[in-house]
């Protein structure tokens, strides 16, 4: 199959087109679920802040001298705090982890933007160098 030049031209032309589409229709997808993710985000400091008074109590719990007025003393009161104190820890805990789990996923979401950002000739929009600081934290060197 002998193409002249005008006809390489027009495939070359209609390739690049078809990568740049690709590329921007990517981007929409990851900016989709960018917002998508900032708004869990959102929802998460709500909740941590909705808990703060949770915190305190349980902070105050655990670290106070707890003493008693008499031998007859109802500590009802103190273990249904107890029991409420270690279910919100509960509750807390697994928030943490599925935090953790979404700004793991946000991350590999950048990268994979930069990435077709690089590959479509543009710079990339996230700046990710915390990683590459986290990095020589945790590595063998590191205390």
């Amino acid at each position: 199959m002998n193409w002249s030049v005008q006809r390489k031209l027009a495939a070359g032309l209609v390739t690049v087109l078809v990568l740049v589409v690709l590329a921007l229709s990517l981007d929409w997808r990851n900016f989709q679920q960018l917002r998508e993710t900032g708004s869990w985000v959102d929802h998460t400091h709500e909740v941590l802040a909705e808990s703060e008074p949770d915190l305190a109590i349980m902070t105050d719990v655990e670290t106070d001298v707890w003493g008693f007025l008499g031998i007859a003393q109802d500590i009802a009161e103190w273990k249904r705090v107890e029991e409420t104190s270690k279910q919100r820890v509960a509750e807390l805990e697994r928030l943490r982890r599925l935090s953790v789990g979404r700004e793991l996923q946000m991350i590999e979401l950048k990268k994979e933007v930069n990435e077709l950002a690089k590959l479509a000739g543009r710079t990339p929009p996230y700046d990710l160098c915390f990683l590459e600081k986290e990095a020589v934290k945790t590595g063998p060197d590191h205390d």
